[in-house]
C-alpha cells in the first residue's frame, strides 16, 4: 500500500496539472485577502453577515474567516487533483496492472484516498498560510497572537480536508462503476449545490451533516462550535468507510 502511495505521489509531482492547482489554490486565497472579497456556494447565506465582514477593518482574524467562507470553491479546484491521483487510472483501466502485483482491492483504494487527503491537507494549509501572507503584506494586523492563528489554521485545515474528502469518497464509487472521471467530476461539482438547494426547499434538518460547504461557512462565522462538530465528522468518517468498501466491492463484481 505505501508502494501504491509513492507512486501515486511520484506521478503526481511530474504532472503539470498538479502544479497548476497549486498555483490555483494560491491565486484564490491571494485574492479574497487582497480584495476583501468572499465567494463560494452559499445557499442559505445571511448576507448581513457577509456585508459586516466586508466593511470591517480587517485583520487576520477576517482573512481566515473570509478564506473558511470561500472554502466551498476548493471543492472545484480539487476535482484536477481526483483526475490526477484517481481517475486517470480507472478511465484507462491501468488500475487492473496494479492489482495483479498483489494489493488488495480495499488496500488499492484506500491507498488512493488517503494520498489524496494528505494532498488537500496540504494545499488547504497552504491557503490559509496565503491568506496570513497576503494580510501581511496589506499592513493589517494579526488582531491574535501567531500561535493561537496557527493552531486555528490546522484545526480548519483539517476539518474542511475531511469534509471535502467524504464528498471525493462518494465520487470514487461513481468513478469506479462507471469508469467516467466526467461522471465522477460532476457529481463532485454538483453535490454542495443540491444538497443546499434540497435542505433550504425540504428543511430536512438532518441534511446539515452532509452539507460540507453550510459546514465550513457555520465554522466561520462562529454558529458551529469544535465540540459539536462530532455528528458532522461521524457522518462523514460513515460516508468515507461505506465509499471505500463499496469500491472495492464495484471493482471485485466488474472483475467477474
Amino acid at each position: 500500500m505505501i508502494n501504491q502511495m509513492r507512486a501515486d505521489l511520484y506521478r503526481q509531482f511530474h504532472t503539470l496539472g498538479y502544479y497548476l492547482v497549486v498555483l490555483a489554490t494560491i491565486a484564490l486565497s491571494a485574492l479574497i485577502v487582497g480584495f476583501k472579497s468572499v465567494g463560494g456556494v452559499m445557499i442559505q447565506t445571511d448576507t448581513t453577515n457577509l456585508d459586516k465582514l466586508a466593511s470591517k477593518s480587517w485583520t487576520a482574524i477576517e482573512s481566515l474567516q473570509a478564506a473558511t467562507l470561500s472554502s466551498s470553491l476548493l471543492v472545484y479546484l480539487y476535482i484536477g487533483l481526483f483526475v490526477i491521483l484517481i481517475g486517470y487510472e480507472f478511465s484507462q483501466k491501468t488500475y487492473k496492472n496494479t492489482l495483479l502485483s498483489g494489493i488488495s482491492r480495499l488496500q488499492f483504494i484506500f491507498a488512493k484516498y488517503v494520498t489524496l487527503v494528505v494532498d488537500m491537507l496540504v494545499l488547504i494549509f497552504i491557503y490559509y498560510l496565503t491568506a496570513l501572507a497576503v494580510n501581511g503584506l496589506a499592513g493589517r494586523s494579526l488582531g491574535e497572537n501567531l500561535g493561537t492563528l496557527l493552531g486555528n489554521t490546522a484545526t480548519e485545515s483539517l476539518t474542511i480536508a475531511f469534509f471535502i474528502s467524504a464528498v471525493f469518497s462518494l465520487a470514487i464509487v461513481l468513478l469506479v462503476a462507471t469508469g467516467s472521471n466526467v461522471i465522477a467530476s460532476v457529481f463532485i461539482a454538483l453535490w454542495p449545490i443540491l444538497i443546499g438547494v434540497i435542505e433550504a426547499l425540504t428543511q430536512w434538518n438532518w441534511l446539515k451533516y452532509f452539507d460540507v460547504t453550510g459546514a465550513a461557512e457555520n465554522i466561520a462565522l462562529g454558529t458551529l462550535k469544535v465540540d459539536a462538530l462530532w455528528p458532522y465528522l461521524g457522518t462523514c468518517i460513515g460516508l468515507v468507510l461505506l465509499s471505500l468498501v463499496g469500491s472495492a466491492a464495484v471493482i471485485r463484481h466488474r472483475e467477474l
